[in-house]
């Protein structure tokens, strides 16, 4: 954490150290609770709130709010129900994609193996991972992210955008 924090990068090694070994893999803390708001915005995304269409929607909260903890549950929730399913992570920043790796490992105990990285010198795909995280830069350059699927045989895949009010642009809408 002290070395995303200051801006040196994260490493597989690093992620292992923040692995639980003791509690099972995609699940957050016995201790951990979602806020209220947290709760009804992850019900509502997947409509079993029964006022929003299923499965999409922008989660427009204050800063420092928890916005990363609502989109795991989501996150969480969404591959539960199929093994074959997987996730992108689109962030706009280098330090976000390091955030977003070490929140995945530490707060809702994804396995290192199944979360892979594009940017920052990194090309991972869904060959052996079921989450990847990518700057958006790279996730649009060349087609790289539609590339990846195509070539994973197009699975069910879940596109969480962070900080997606930066994606207006032509070049990053269409991601």
């Amino acid at each position: 954490r002290l070395r995303v924090a200051a801006g040196s990068g994260v490493s597989r090694a690093d992620l292992q150290l923040l692995a639980d070994r003791t509690r099972p893999d995609y699940a957050f803390s016995e201790a951990f609770e979602l806020y209220d708001w947290q709760s009804d915005a992850s019900a509502a995304w997947f409509g079993s709130d029964g006022t929003s269409q299923p499965e999409q929607g922008i989660a427009q909260v204050v800063t420092g709010a928890g916005k990363t903890v609502m989109a795991l549950d989501v996150l969480r929730r969404w591959l539960a129900a199929d093994p074959n399913r997987v996730a992108t992570v689109v962030v706009p920043t280098k330090v976000l994609m390091q955030q977003w790796l070490v929140e995945l490992v530490s707060t809702l105990n994804v396995p290192v193996d199944d979360v892979g990285w594009a940017g920052d010198g990194h090309k991972d795909d869904f060959a052996d991972r079921r989450i990847l995280v990518s700057i958006v830069n790279s996730a649009t350059q060349d087609d790289y992210l539609e590339t990846i699927l195509q070539e994973a045989g197009g699975p069910d895949h879940l596109l969480i955008a962070d900080e997606c009010h930066r994606y207006t642009g032509e070049t990053f809408s269409n991601i």
